[in-house]
């Protein structure tokens, strides 16, 4: 027996093409766009208190010296801000690349222990400072804020897959 050919009808060709905004917001180009903003909120809220706490890396030697031809508990904010300010930036880069790359690099445990480290010394220095101008303010709670915001974007990826 003989078998007949069916035609096929190739709908693909029919098609109208994809606008030129829906075709440009794909998945690969969001992520780029979100890696980039994530890149400039790291920049814009860290570079002021890593200054700082490079700055008074510098200055931790003299610190301890006032502290100790002082004797004033008060003369220690500094040196403990800048001890557990290192760990808090620490913590917030880790988040970053986490975010970036999909895998934490430390555990979860040292990772709480880092962002609360910097958030305390983002606390001091601000203590330390004043309240007084806005820019101290903004300074000294835009990392606790981005923190915060990193830890909501990680813990919202973990839970997705």
């Amino acid at each position: 027996m003989a078998q007949r050919s069916v035609p096929v009808h190739n709908h693909a060709v029919h098609r109208m093409p994809k606008s030129p905004l829906r075709s440009s917001l794909t998945t690969t180009n969001m992520k780029a766009v979100s890696r980039v903003l994530l890149t400039i909120e790291v920049f814009v809220c860290f570079a002021p208190v890593a200054y700082i706490w490079l700055l008074s890396l510098v200055a931790f030697p003299v610190m301890i010296m006032i502290f100790v031809e002082s004797g004033a508990p008060g003369s220690l904010a500094a040196p403990i801000a800048t001890i557990l300010g290192g760990p808090g930036l620490l913590g917030a880069g880790a988040l970053f690349v986490a975010l970036d790359s999909g895998k934490l690099m430390i555990s979860k445990r040292k990772l709480w222990v880092f962002l609360v480290s910097g958030w305390i010394a983002s606390a001091i220095g601000a203590l330390m400072i004043g309240f007084g101008g806005v820019a101290i303010w903004a300074i000294f709670s835009a990392p606790v804020m981005a923190s915060v915001h990193f830890l909501y974007l990680w813990l919202r990826a973990a839970s997705n897959g």
